[in-house]
C-alpha cells in the first residue's frame, strides 16, 4: 500500500513539475494522447530500471528463504514479471489520471504565471 502511494506521489510530482511543458505543448497543438504517451514513456523508464536492479536482490532473498523448507520449490520468472506488470499498471493508471487533470487546465492559466 505504501509503495502504491509512493508511486502515485511520484507521478503527481512529475506531472506537477511538467505543467508548464504540458501547457506549452498544448498551445503548440499537441493532442491529449500525444502528451499522455510522452509522460507514460518518461515515467516507465525509471520503473523498468528499478525492477531490473531489484530482481537479482529479490532472487537471492527468495532463494535463501526457500532453502529453509524441506520440500524444495523451484523459483520461476513468473513472480518477477507479475510484479513488473502490476507496478506498470498502477503507474500508468496514476499517470493517466493526472494527465487527464493536467490536460483539462487551460494552457493560458499555466503559462500566465511564468
Amino acid at each position: 500500500a505504501n509503495a502504491m502511494r509512493g508511486l502515485v506521489g511520484m507521478t503527481l510530482h512529475v506531472i506537477g513539475r511538467r505543467m508548464h511543458e504540458i501547457g506549452v505543448r498544448k498551445t503548440l497543438g499537441a493532442s491529449f494522447p500525444r502528451v499522455l504517451a510522452m509522460l507514460l514513456r518518461d515515467c516507465t523508464r525509471p520503473i523498468l530500471i528499478a525492477n531490473i536492479v531489484a530482481w537479482p536482490l529479490a532472487y537471492l532473498a527468495m532463494k535463501a528463504y526457500l532453502s529453509i523448507f524441506a520440500q524444495r520449490v523451484e523459483l520461476s520468472l513468473t513472480p518477477f514479471l507479475l510484479s513488473l506488470v502490476i507496478t506498470l499498471c498502477i503507474a500508468w493508471l496514476a499517470i493517466a489520471a493526472q494527465t487527464t487533470r493536467a490536460a483539462r487546465v487551460n494552457p493560458a492559466t499555466v503559462l500566465r504565471y511564468e
